[in-house]
């Protein structure tokens, strides 16, 4: 029996063996029949691509002979497919399949092309001045951009883009008479620019055309500029004049306010030299006459000349900091002892144009020398629609006034644009200066506050009444505060304005119920505050349900936001267009000097002085009638009241016109003096 049980379990042993080795053998077998990947035709969608900072995966395509393998037997594995270079895709059996074994294909990732893009298409200076920067930027990736010039006789440029005038004309040449481009002596260089490949970018190459313009050589005669002009009639029906029917004469005590060469160190310790730049504006500030100009060219960076203003000696010039814009009017706020500046960049941040301060004290460590530069601070202008041309302090009303210069609709012609002075529009069409004031260290808009709470901050006048309101299919009266009249377009609602007819349903989550109680609210509010506001407003809609054309009411649910501060009217004028400078009396009448293009004599460009009466006590925001009307010589800019002249800087003596260098004409009866000249108005 032990016998036969031991048989069975040897008998066991060695089926179970045999059975181990069949299995095995199987799977050697079936091993044997999988067809390896390793032997695989792929083919990828695409061979080529260039580097866009995506990671790139083409289509792949298997096949074992002239059989396409199905996608269900391997794995795609993508490895250095984002950056230029050699990219792979690894195509690898699954488990358990008929397939084994994996294969690499390569494809190419190009670097990327890209474009040097200069800050500017050319560039224009003239002989004489000083070195400028040419900037340019990759259009994409980085890398550091280096210049050069083989015009090494006109001028030299350094790897670093600072150019530096080298040519020099005859100065025997003036024929400048025909007013045209080919008698412009000129010479042109090439600079080129270039940036290197990086590990994902090609390198780039641009060339830019610089020009260098013959120094002005034309002569200038103020005063007979003045006697010989043609001036043309006035059409006002106030008394108008001639500038030499008045008492004029020059400020001969002035050196030439921005037309001659300017030298003095800048902000970042640099010469500063510039043959073309184009004078502004012009302001008394304490013991200093001080005028604005810029660069024509738009190479060199804004500056302020100061001098004595009893001695008229020229004592400096300050060079403001990132202002290679058009830096105009310039004013001094006597009270508080600061100079405003305007100019024609809007800030990065806001989209807002601003002005800039100066400290009194700033100005006179500055001009004594005591002081390398001066960085001065900005004020962002509110509601300001179009560049501000002008500023102007009124002692009278203690206001800031700041004037856009503006065309109106009825005059705009393409066919006027004779110089690159910009005209823009508001939403009214109608040329405005606005009051601004300087309170506790900072620049705010003038508002006029005269009406309650309610008025002050949405800007209308409202109605208690009793309305039924349907709720859940039943109707109850309910108290209501329903808008009865919009008188002001504020905006102080992000969304939508208020109209007529509009229930106040909800203001800082309370229901209200009476315009008391709304008022009682407003008034508790501070400047900054946000306070939600809930609108019902009735509307007219199709009546969809019985499929009939009649239209229903229905009722509107809006929300909104308003912010506390806003209270009061904006304080403004309206003025005439092609504003260049304003200034006031101290009796509070208002001067503007206006003028549009260097020669032209249409009505509404012609180069004068308007004169209006004082505010009237009942219309703070208007002007009396214009009382005098003066006609000028072409290209007045600012003007300033001094004591009893009022001072005027022209701009028709600025190379660019004067020399005629944009092929436009020469200026007539160019003027490089300040010119004073006595109205007797007060």
């Amino acid at each position: 029996m032990k016998a036969v049980k031991k048989a069975w379990i040897v008998g066991a042993f060695a089926l179970i063996a045999s059975l181990a080795m069949a299995g095995a053998n199987g799977e050697k077998a079936m091993a044997a029949k999988k067809k390896s990947l390793s032997k695989a035709k792929i083919t990828l969608s695409k061979k080529s691509y260039t580097y866009d900072g995506k990671k790139k995966k083409p289509a792949v395509t298997v096949k074992l002979g002239k059989k396409k393998v199905k996608k269900k037997y391997y794995t795609v594995k993508y490895t250095k497919n984002k950056k230029p270079g050699t990219a792979k895709v690894t195509v690898k059996a699954k488990k358990g399949k008929k397939y084994q074994g994996k294969k690499t294909k390569t494809f190419k990732i190009k670097k990327a092309s890209r474009k040097l893009v200069p800050a500017r298409s050319s560039y224009s200076a003239v002989e004489g001045d000083g070195a400028f920067q040419i900037v340019a930027k990759p259009s994409k990736g980085s890398g550091t951009v280096t210049y050069s010039c083989s015009t090494s006789n006109v001028i030299k440029v350094t790897k670093t883009g600072k150019v530096t005038i080298v040519k020099k004309f005859d100065k025997g040449c003036k024929n400048l008479s025909k007013q045209t481009k080919d008698t412009i002596k000129k010479a042109t260089a090439k600079v080129k620019m270039s940036v290197p490949a990086t590990a994902y970018y090609k390198a780039a190459s641009k060339t830019v055309t610089v020009t260098i313009n013959k120094k002005p050589v034309r002569k200038v005669n103020t005063v007979e500029s003045i006697k010989n002009y043609k001036y043309p009639t006035l059409p006002y029906a106030c008394e108008t004049k001639k500038l030499t029917d008045l008492d004029w004469s020059v400020v001969s005590k002035y050196q030439v306010p921005g037309l001659a060469p300017t030298a003095d160190d800048d902000w970042i310790k640099e010469y500063v030299q510039c043959n073309n730049l184009c004078p502004q504006g012009i302001c008394i500030a304490g013991d200093y006459m001080l005028t604005t100009a810029y660069c024509m060219d738009n190479i060199h960076n804004s500056c302020i000349f100061i001098y004595n203003n009893k001695t008229g000696e020229y004592l400096r010039t300050l060079v403001l900091k990132d202002q290679k814009t058009h830096v105009g009017g310039i004013t001094y706020d006597s009270k508080n002892k600061n100079v405003w500046v305007c100019h024609s960049k809007k800030d990065k941040v806001t989209g807002l144009y601003s002005l800039q301060k100066i400290t009194y004290s700033e100005l006179k460590q500055y001009a004594a020398g005591k002081k390398s530069c001066i960085l001065s601070s900005t004020a962002n202008l509110q509601k300001i629609p179009t560049k501000p041309s002008t500023i102007s302090y009124c002692e009278k009303d203690g206001y800031i006034w700041v004037a856009q210069f503006s065309d109106t609709a009825a005059s705009q012609n393409a066919n006027d644009e004779e110089d690159e002075e910009e005209t823009d529009n508001d939403a009214t069409n109608e040329p405005k200066m606005y009051a601004y004031e300087y309170k506790n260290g900072a620049l705010s808009q003038v508002r006029r506050i005269n009406n309650t709470a309610i008025e002050d901050y949405l800007g209308v006048h409202t109605t208690d009444e009793t309305r039924e309101i349907e709720k859940n299919g039943e109707t109850k009266e309910e108290k209501v505060v329903v808008v009865d009249e919009v008188y002001r377009n504020t905006g102080v609602l992000t969304k939508q304005d208020l109209k007529k007819g509009d229930i106040l349903y909800k203001v800082g989550g309370q229901r209200m119920e009476t315009g008391e109680q709304l008022e009682k609210l407003l008034a508790k509010c501070k400047d900054g505050d946000v306070v939600d506001v809930e609108i019902h407003r009735t509307v007219l809609q199709q009546d969809t349900v019985s499929g009939s054309a009649v239209q229903i009411e229905k009722t509107e649910v809006l929300t909104d936001k308003l912010v506390a501060g806003t209270r009061g009217e904006i304080v403004f004028r309206i003025i005439p267009p092609y504003v260049q400078g304003v200034t006031f009396t101290k009796s509070g009448k208002t001067i503007f000097s206006c003028s549009y293009g260097r020669n032209t004599t249409k009505k509404k460009f012609i180069s004068q002085l308007l004169v209006y009466g004082a505010t009237e006590a009942d219309n703070p925001s208007g002007m009396g009638e214009m009382e005098l009307a003066v006609a000028l010589p072409p290209m007045v800019e600012e003007v300033e009241m001094v004591g009893e002249e009022v001072y005027m800087i022209f701009e028709s003596a600025a190379a660019k016109y004067l020399e005629g260098t944009d092929g436009k004409g020469q200026s007539m009866n160019p003027i490089d003096q300040i010119v004073a000249v006595k109205l007797k108005l007060d």
